[in-house]
């Protein structure tokens, strides 16, 4: 509670750690992160579809990003 003291600062981290454990963020997922935190769904998806790091489909074993 200390690193977060309010739940919109710990969005990305629940987010990060929901995805980690099931593989990426299903709609269900984002909904549970919404819930533990007490937040609004649309305020844990808008989050999740801003950030291309977060996965709103499976995805393969391995994942390349490129920057050009």
């Amino acid at each position: 509670r200390a690193q977060y003291p309010t739940p919109d600062g710990a969005v990305m981290k629940a987010l990060w750690l929901a995805q980690t454990k099931f593989g990426w963020l299903a709609p269900e997922v984002m909904q549970l992160v919404a819930d533990t935190l007490d937040l609004p769904f649309a305020k844990v998806y808008g989050v999740a579809t801003f950030y291309t790091q977060y996965f709103k489909e499976p995805r393969g074993r391995y994942v390349f990003d490129v920057c050009t």
